[in-house]
């Protein structure tokens, strides 16, 4: 009685050997496709608060709110008032009218953050995000780039780029 790992004789050398499915074609194929569902996903999401102005539907960047506004209230009053919870709720009311979030984060984060509030909201969210990807980037092609040349896609399509 043959064993289960026998092979049978008929087996040719092609049928024994592994089928390659997930190649790095299709690796990029398969980010591609996450990328630009994302891509439709962040543009629904504007779409529901910008243009439809649904009130149910945070604006975009709603988590780095609370970044800008301690930004604006150390620049202001100086560091310690990024902590305090009814100064924080007074500046984020006009952009977050029900959601509060402390700040709570290390003062050395706030000294990261502290020139943001220089500039209007919008522009800051989008330095602040570009400024990270482009660190995300840079390290991931310090680290695989050289490996690989398929690493773009997929590293940019990551979830965790499209959320602040």
């Amino acid at each position: 009685m043959p064993a289960a790992t026998d092979t049978p004789k008929t087996a040719s050398l092609d049928s024994a050997t592994p089928v390659r499915w997930l190649t790095p074609g299709r690796i990029c194929l398969y980010a591609a496709t996450l990328l630009v569902l994302e891509c439709v996903v962040v543009t629904a999401w504007w779409y529901g608060h910008s243009v439809i102005a649904n009130p149910t539907v945070p604006r975009l960047g709603w988590d780095f709110v609370v970044y800008w506004c301690a930004s604006g209230l150390a620049q202001m009053h100086g560091a310690v008032a990024a902590y305090d919870w009814e100064l924080l709720r007074v500046a984020k009311t006009p952009l977050l009218p029900n959601t509060f979030g402390p700040f709570a984060y290390p003062p050395t984060f706030l000294l990261m953050i502290y020139p943001l509030a220089a500039l209007p909201f919008s522009m800051a969210l989008v330095l602040f995000a570009l400024t990270g990807i482009a660190l995300y980037l840079g390290y991931l092609r310090a680290v695989v780039g050289h490996l690989h040349r398929y690493w773009f896609v997929p590293a940019l399509a990551f979830p965790g780029v499209w959320t602040t």
